[in-house]
């Protein structure tokens, strides 16, 4: 179920790969260790020479208790982007669950950033 998400397809993250990352003995996984592990993957592929992994996602400052009590040692960096850039970004990026931009509307876009 959990393999389901389409992170892993963003990603390139295969089914067998994931699997082969964890030994037989190591099931169930802690979420910590799966978040870890599947962070690891991605960034071996995507970026080799990166000592670190960063995601952003905007509402994931709304969790950042749970966020920093599972990773204790993690930072958090807060960005200030004009609304113009965002839209920019948004309307160039595609949303992996819907397959279309995640924003077409520059009113709504600006609206969203007022909240």
């Amino acid at each position: 179920m959990t393999y389901q998400e389409n992170k892993f397809s963003d990603w390139s993250i295969g089914k067998d790969e994931l699997k082969a990352y964890f030994k037989e003995s190591e099931f169930p996984v802690l979420l910590r260790e799966f978040i870890v592990s599947t962070c690891t993957i991605y960034r071996n592929k995507a970026f080799p020479d990166s000592p670190i992994m960063g995601i952003k996602k905007g509402n994931y400052a709304f969790h950042h208790e749970q966020i920093k009590s599972t990773f204790p040692n993690s930072n958090f960096l807060a960005i200030i982007r004009h609304n113009r850039a965002v839209f920019s970004s948004q309307k160039n990026s595609i949303y992996s669950r819907t397959g279309i931009p995640f924003q077409t509307n520059p009113y709504r876009a600006a609206k969203a950033r007022v909240k």
